[in-house]
């Protein structure tokens, strides 16, 4: 036909986060080190992950689309789904040429006259500050934020630019960034959140 599907392979890395892969020194550890790039990404994938879903306003009334989530089984319980929303837009490239892609929101936020915001919600995460330019983000993060955001930016380029693509591509109004160190540098199964910070995509894509 006319109809061009891109997806990807069922259980494969490409939703894994990558950690410090534009960095001038990314990392470079072995095997089952903690440190390992394949290891810190699923390190950054789970902190992702439960740090969207612990930012929500649990019990309360939810924003519902139109449209039930597609990929929730009937039999599956709703409490083990991540809650997500999924909206499909449509763009004309020209030439009888439609893109049609499938976006994300995180969450909604509801201003003082009732409006609805959505939201895109994803996380830094701080490994190790000797490899992040020493930048330690417990002595630095309420004083120089802006200094930990450009090691960030220089370290993450490649991931914060996605995120903040498929905000765009979503029409989400507002990116949140959570900052998640680990409770101690050797035990990536802990961590504790330091902050957040917020910014609209299109100021934050220029």
């Amino acid at each position: 036909g006319n109809k061009l599907f891109f997806d990807k392979r069922d259980n494969s890395d490409f939703d894994l986060l990558t950690v410090s892969e534009t960095a001038n020194e990314p990392p470079q550890d072995e095997g089952s080190s903690l440190n390992s790039p394949r290891n810190l990404a699923m390190e950054a994938t789970y902190i992702n992950h439960n740090f969207s879903q612990q930012c929500l306003r649990m019990g309360g009334e939810r924003y519902k689309f139109p449209k039930p989530n597609p990929f929730v089984e009937e039999d599956t319980e709703k409490s083990e789904v991540a809650s997500v929303a999924y909206r499909y837009r449509r763009w004309k490239l020209g030439e009888d040429i439609d893109l049609i892609v499938r976006c994300e929101h995180d969450g909604v936020m509801t201003g003082a006259n009732g409006e609805v915001s959505f939201i895109n919600v994803k996380t830094l995460n701080e490994w190790d500050s000797r490899y992040c330019n020493g930048v330690d983000w417990r002595q630095k993060l309420d004083s120089q934020r802006g200094a930990v955001l450009a090691t960030e930016l220089k370290n993450n380029s490649y991931k914060l630019a996605r995120w903040t693509c498929c905000a765009i591509l979503a029409g989400s109004e507002y990116l949140k960034l959570g900052y998640v160190s680990r409770y101690h540098v050797k035990d990536s199964s802990r961590h504790v959140v330091l902050g957040t910070q917020q910014f609209k995509p299109n100021e934050f894509a220029s």
